[in-house]
């Protein structure tokens, strides 16, 4: 079912998928602040059913290759997109900043900050983003190179000269996971993850395509992805549940982040994608889909916010809730809830804010 009602219109499954990855993040990062779920909750979120990761690099790669692509490829618009995707990276390295600086203001409230650290070497340390999550400094060096990838994906054969740049970095990234590291304690190594962004990259400049597949189509994709989940998945937990151990001959790590891992990330969030897809006409208009769609529109205030979020609420339950047990896991209600609150706020305060220049100019500026 497409969703797309004319040039520049919203697609709801693109805000629906980053919604569902920003939720799964939470629930993720809740269970590794040491917010107690019970041992089965906590592996199933923390450890089985983890996708987030993967699925918001991937998307996010989607989302450009999707809508910067054709712009790039018209002449007229070529400029003017790059330019946006410099701003973007400009907007995502100040939002950096400003969340890191918060951020330790925050944990030194809580007690959580270094007594040791000296107000210059924090402040240093902040600018060459060596402290913070590094997420989003990984996002604005993409971001800063995305132009020069597009203008390669111009080229005929520019989705293989793309490609194969991205897997022979990500082979450098194997063998050598601390090049170019950004942060003290590095999630995101930007030689292993951008072979993730990338194929999202790929798979957004190819999203057209996909759009008009029948539904037998789909669901054979759908079907190879979820069985490739399947055999990476047992591969690497298969004995947890009594199953004997398959030897593929890759390793799963996410830090740092390994084929085989890369691979069940891929799996997961192109399996996750399609079914989605399929079912949109019954999972598409309802509360929950509304719910995470309004996530998805404001990724960048939620994923920021969320950082906060889950500090405080490990916090809660480290001091306060203690004894409360497999209970604490009822803390993602507010935490989902309060979430909810800063994506419908900024979406309201962003419609204030372009009401009085949508007043003065009757024509919308072109998306």
């Amino acid at each position: 079912m497409r969703l797309l009602r004319g040039p520049g219109a919203r697609d709801s499954r693109m805000d629906f998928w980053r919604g569902l990855c920003l939720l799964d993040m939470l629930l993720v990062h809740l269970v590794y602040a040491d917010v107690q779920f019970g041992h089965a909750l906590g592996n199933f979120f923390g450890e089985y059913a983890r996708f987030a990761a993967g699925g918001f690099v991937f998307l996010a790669g989607m989302g450009v290759g999707r809508f910067f692509l054709p712009k790039v490829q018209n002449p007229v618009t070529r400029r003017a997109a790059y330019v946006r995707l410099w701003r973007r990276a400009t907007i995502l390295l100040c939002a950096h900043y400003i969340a890191t600086f918060l951020h330790i203001l925050f944990d030194q409230w809580l007690g959580y900050a270094d007594a040791t650290a000296t107000p210059f070497a924090v402040v240093r340390d902040v600018i060459l983003m060596r402290q913070g999550d590094d997420l989003l400094p990984f996002y604005v060096i993409l971001t800063t190179i995305t132009p020069l990838l597009l203008a390669l994906l111009r080229r005929r054969d520019g989705f293989l000269w793309v490609a194969g740049i991205s897997m022979v970095i990500f082979r450098i990234g194997i063998l050598h996971p601390n090049w170019l590291l950004l942060s003290a304690n590095p999630r995101f190594p930007i030689l292993l993850w951008q072979m993730i962004f990338i194929a999202g990259l790929l798979s957004g400049a190819g999203f057209k395509r996909y759009d008009v597949l029948s539904k037998k189509v789909k669901a054979a994709i759908m079907l190879v992805a979820w069985t490739a989940f399947a055999v990476l998945f047992f591969s690497d937990y298969g004995p947890d549940f009594g199953w004997p151990k398959l030897n593929l001959g890759v390793i799963f790590n996410n830090r740092p982040l390994s084929l085989g891992e890369a691979l069940r990330y891929l799996s997961s969030t192109i399996g996750l994608l399609t079914s989605i897809d399929l079912l949109w006409p019954w999972v598409g208009h309802n509360f929950v889909a509304a719910f995470l769609a309004t996530l998805g529109r404001r990724s960048l205030f939620v994923y920021v916010s969320h950082l906060f979020v889950v500090t405080f609420a490990g916090w809660l339950c480290d001091q306060v809730f203690y004894s409360a047990g497999a209970w604490q896991s009822l803390m993602l209600i507010p935490a989902a809830a309060i979430l909810w609150m800063v994506a419908t706020s900024s979406e309201w305060f962003s419609k204030a804010i372009a009401a009085p220049s949508s007043r003065r100019s009757p024509v919308p500026e072109a998306s």
